[in-house]
């Protein structure tokens, strides 16, 4: 393994270690899942990990550590971060002591880190599940598009659209504006569930 991953499983070994002793229950999920089944370890070209936790956990997470350093090294940033180059509908842990660029729109410095995902109900039937995943999947999808990079490999039209929406004053669209409805609108539609 080189550096990265093994920086990123002290991080996971440590994270275990903090939800046991604090009976939150997580969840490896994405391309971290895929590669513990598939590759009994990491997909060879991936540089993260991912968790999903049941929302109630994941808010008792934010509260405990979020914006406070952990053992002299771990930081917890949320989605109500104030910094101006967090986009993220998520959480990230970041090892203070290491760097990582991520290369968006305005490129993101932090340390490597654990991406933890709440995880959220999506409504009773078929019909208002599908209603609610288009509603939080076009937010998602326009966040995304004010905040990423444009790109080789990507296909012509996805990268014009990014530059239309990043075209569009921010005044007219804000990204930390389109964080808080996305959060706002799973609180009210009660998609947060106290059990998975």
């Amino acid at each position: 393994m080189d550096r990265l991953k093994i920086c990123l499983l002290d991080m996971l070994s440590w994270f275990h270690e903090y939800c046991v002793a604090n009976h939150l229950r997580y969840y490896l999920v994405e391309g971290t899942m895929l590669g513990a089944a598939r590759h009994q370890g990491y997909i060879p070209w991936d540089d993260d990990i991912d968790i999903g936790m049941p929302r109630p956990d994941y808010e008792t997470l934010k509260k405990s550590i979020g914006g406070r350093v952990q053992d002299g090294k771990y930081l917890l940033e949320t989605e109500e971060s104030e910094n101006e180059d967090y986009f993220y509908l998520y959480s990230k842990l970041y090892d203070t002591g290491t760097t990582q660029i991520e290369d968006r729109r305005v490129q993101v410095v932090r340390g490597v880190g654990i991406d933890i995902f709440p995880l959220d109900g999506i409504g009773d039937t078929e019909e208002e599940a599908q209603k609610n995943f288009k509603r939080i999947g076009f937010l998602t999808d326009v966040l995304t598009s004010r905040v990423v990079a444009v790109r080789d490999g990507r296909k012509w039209y996805k990268n014009l659209a990014v530059r239309l929406f990043q075209a569009i004053p921010r005044f007219m669209i804000n990204e930390k504006k389109l964080m808080k409805k996305s959060r706002s609108f799973v609180r009210k539609e009660r998609l947060m569930t106290a059990n998975m």
